[in-house]
């Protein structure tokens, strides 16, 4: 089983997928206190006791995000810590992937431009939920994780020549660095 996350510092989408693209589980966790140390704490025992509950997860996706935005960034990548932290506590070697935006929605819905609201809509066809209008989902953060979890499960983590694609990011929970990209070290 899959998880997949899409990562933001005042809400959170989840999702639960299968091999099979079956969506088992989905979810939103939500930050309504604006203390960063209540949020990253929230966010811990929150992914904590999704695997808690889901144990045959083995692989978690994260969305690579990279804002512009300096303090926005940093904030992020807090937050992208203790998420990790939780996920590293629970299984020490748990695969951690991370998957460029355009990647995931170029492997899901053939093109890399497309906009939050085409995907919640591919998503809704696609699993006969709807998303659109659920109030939850108002910010797309369900149907964003939901296509993250896809993106892996089409292609891995590599395409059909066996070669790394280029989208993914691997990180290896054991601190050892796997590879240099273009953007550094892993």
């Amino acid at each position: 089983m899959i998880l997949s996350i899409d990562a933001s510092c005042s809400k959170t989408g989840w999702a639960i997928l299968d091999k099979d693209q079956e969506l088992l589980k989905y979810g939103l966790i939500k930050y309504t206190n604006k203390n960063k140390g209540k949020v990253l704490v929230n966010s811990y025992n929150a992914i904590t006791n999704i695997l808690k509950e889901n144990s045959g997860i083995n692989c978690v996706v994260f969305e690579d995000q990279h804002n512009q935005f300096f303090k926005s960034f940093k904030a992020l990548v807090e937050f992208r810590g203790a998420l990790l932290l939780a996920i590293y506590l629970f299984k020490i070697d748990m695969k951690v992937l991370y998957i460029t935006p355009s990647h995931i929605r170029k492997v899901v819905l053939g093109r890399g431009n497309v906009d939050k609201e085409e995907v919640s809509q591919f998503i809704s066809d696609k699993y006969e939920i709807d998303f659109m209008n659920m109030k939850e989902n108002n910010g797309r953060d369900i149907t964003d994780a939901i296509v993250i979890g896809l993106s892996y499960i089409l292609e891995g983590d590599t395409n059909s020549n066996g070669k790394k694609i280029s989208g993914t990011r691997t990180k290896r929970t054991d601190g050892n660095r796997v590879k240099k990209s273009k953007k550094g070290w892993d």
